[in-house]
């Protein structure tokens, strides 16, 4: 979803330079610091320098990889950094899209939930939630 259109028609060579030079002109002055979105794993950001804003990252390997397990991660660090961010254009949080072909968007929101309430998946699954659980 997204307002207004995508569609970006062609950008003169000097226009996309510039841009290039501002981007290169700020990882100098943050050396120590990723030049793009947090992915909030250190040794990938470090080799990546972060997601930029115009990525769209792939996630494949075989089943029961943990393909889905860490895209969900990446994805949920993502948005943790944009909420994090006080300059954002507009007062508009920028958005982190997910798309699974393996599950459906209900099982990876209980994902979500599992990982930021640190109870298991299979117990919120299967119902198998203690009231002490809950609480903490």
């Amino acid at each position: 979803m997204s307002r207004g259109t995508l569609s970006k028609g062609f950008t003169k060579l000097q226009t996309s330079i510039e841009e290039s030079w501002t981007s290169i002109s700020s990882a100098i002055k943050n050396k120590n610091s990723i030049n793009g979105i947090s992915s909030g794993l250190l040794d990938l950001d470090s080799k990546l320098g972060g997601f930029k804003n115009s990525d769209l990252i792939k996630l494949a390997g075989r089943p029961s990889m943990g393909k889905t397990a860490l895209g969900v991660n990446l994805a949920i660090n993502a948005c943790k950094y944009f909420l994090t961010q006080k300059n954002t254009k507009d007062n508009v949080v920028p958005s982190v899209g997910f798309f699974s072909l393996e599950m459906s968007s209900q099982q990876i929101s209980t994902r979500i939930l599992s990982i930021e309430s640190e109870i298991n998946s299979s117990a919120l699954f299967n119902g198998k939630i203690v009231n002490k659980m809950l609480i903490s």
